[in-house]
């Protein structure tokens, strides 16, 4: 047997726990929020972007809650997070007409950023700040899903296409900060579940009666 290699009973390679099951519920809404992007219902596939968001952000700390956190489910959290955050943005620009050489490069590069910001998280978490609370090294890769939100709250009155200068300009902002060397706020977990949660009730039922 190589060295290293820990046997596990059972007759799967890993043995799923309560934490892992969230974060996979969080793959499934995401998975059906790529569909909907590709049926080009934006409404519904953003409201299951944010509905994905929420599960991200509860499925830290039921893990530290049960004591139950292991790397494989860092790892299995961060492999989801690259499609919440980073593919499912990027198929929604390019679906919109995002589409040109410089556009997408762009794109590219966000991605690219974004799994840079990701490895270095996985790798060091969280630092403190100046007063000792939790902060973010590098602009968290979640604000994207925010960004669709407003993004797509606009296109209600507001044609995307005549919104691409600005998301040109906030994208590469996006991009740089991902990687940038500075501290950014940590919000607090009721606070992010709480948002994503309002958006995605808004794009599931306000929207309808618009």
């Amino acid at each position: 047997m190589t060295q290293g290699i820990r046997t596990m009973a059972g007759p799967f390679i890993v043995r799923l726990n309560q934490a892992d099951a969230i974060t996979l519920c969080g793959l499934t809404f995401t998975l059906a929020s790529l569909y909907a992007m590709l049926e080009h219902q934006f409404d519904l596939s953003v409201g299951l972007l944010l509905t994905a968001s929420a599960l991200d952000f509860v499925d830290g700390p039921v893990a530290r809650a049960l004591q139950i956190s292991r790397n494989f489910g860092r790892y299995l959290d961060g492999f989801v997070d690259q499609l919440l955050y980073l593919v499912a943005p990027a198929l929604f620009l390019y679906l919109h007409g995002f589409t040109s050489t410089p556009e997408l490069i762009l794109i590219g590069l966000f991605v690219s950023s974004g799994v840079v910001r990701l490895s270095v998280f996985n790798e060091i978490g969280n630092i403190p700040d100046d007063i000792g609370n939790s902060a973010y090294l590098g602009m968290p890769v979640f604000w994207s899903a925010f960004m669709l939100m407003g993004l797509q709250m606009a296109s209600w009155w507001i044609p995307v296409a005549s919104l691409f200068g600005v998301i040109f300009v906030l994208i590469a902002s996006y991009t740089v900060a991902m990687v940038y060397r500075r501290r950014f706020y940590k919000f607090q977990r009721w606070q992010a579940v709480s948002l994503t949660l309002l958006g995605a009730a808004v794009l599931f039922f306000v929207r309808a009666s618009i």
